[in-house]
């Protein structure tokens, strides 16, 4: 019965960092735009700040900026790739 519970409780919490993961990935893609979502970035590196500690925050801080990069790619040749073919 405790590994039922166990595994209920993992699986949920798996899902749940699958979705904060997926929402933030959003928000930073969607700050690299340009217009409102561009202030977005600014909120989400203080709120980074407020939540990690300080030796853990340059670590944190270089992975959200990776996945604003790799959004920032993915997002261009996804608009080339449509731009060609309609």
């Amino acid at each position: 019965m405790v590994v039922v519970v166990v595994v209920v409780v993992v699986v949920v919490v798996v899902v749940v960092v699958v979705v904060v993961v997926v929402v933030v990935v959003v928000v930073v893609v969607c700050a690299v735009g340009p217009g409102l979502g561009s202030g977005v970035s600014a909120a989400l590196f203080a709120d980074i700040a407020r939540v990690t500690s300080t030796s853990d925050r340059t670590a944190v801080m270089a992975i959200f900026m990776s996945v604003r990069q790799l959004g920032l790619l993915i997002g261009v040749s996804s608009h080339l790739r449509i731009g060609l073919f309609w």
